[in-house]
């Protein structure tokens, strides 16, 4: 899978609900959207692998990340398969040093195509495109759009941190990401989700006014 695809982000955000809606019993959605309320900062290592529909290898990476509320992520995968992703708020920030080229996207505008993002954007139209259900502490989305390009998404929690994420695309690969010594709610600078353009690189500027 092109790690172009996976742009993997976990930033906690608020989760605003109505007066009328607290008063009822929460869905399991609602509950994983407070999960990720309850945190207002995130840091992990992780190590990622991808396989294919046939659990053959396909990559291995690792890297760090960083999430921030309000909506802020800053994602780095190491080489061989060097790749930043930064959130600042507004604006998605696609770095691949391979190309030397920078791509930036309105962030309200990256969740559909990158899934991740679903966890930096809890009030998105695009949760209504998932069923939530919970087993054991574990969360799967499941796409109710025909032919999603990711139709399940699979979290896990391990005391109230994000321990693992999976998400399978169509072709059946599956992206496993497995977090390393998580913490949250510590302060982090705001210096880590800023962006400039490193010299050399080219901007590809895909946001629409």
């Amino acid at each position: 899978m092109n790690l172009k695809k996976i742009c993997f982000t976990i930033v906690a955000t608020l989760a605003l609900f109505n007066a009328s809606a607290q008063q009822e019993k929460p869905t399991i959605k609602t509950l994983l959207k407070n999960e990720f309320a309850a945190m207002q900062s995130y840091s992990a290592a992780f190590t990622q692998v991808v396989v294919d529909a046939q659990n053959v290898e396909l990559q291995r990476a690792e890297g760090k990340l960083y999430l921030k509320q309000p909506q802020k992520l800053y994602w780095e995968t190491f080489e061989p398969n060097e790749l930043t992703l930064i959130a600042d708020g507004s604006t998605l920030w696609h770095v691949d040093p391979f190309v030397e080229q920078v791509i930036a996207i309105s962030q309200k505008d990256a969740v559909a195509n990158h899934p991740i993002m679903l966890l930096a954007e809890t009030d998105s139209p695009v949760w209504d495109d998932y069923s939530v259900t919970e087993s054991n502490g574990n969360y799967k989305l499941s796409s109710v759009v025909e032919n999603a390009e990711y139709p399940s998404i699979t979290l896990g929690f391990d005391k109230g941190l994000l321990s693992f994420l999976d998400l399978t695309d169509r072709s059946g690969q599956i992206n496993s990401l497995k977090f390393i010594k998580p913490t949250k709610n510590v302060e982090l600078d705001e210096a880590i989700f800023r962006f400039s353009l490193p010299d050399g690189f080219e901007l590809d500027d895909q946001r629409v006014d």
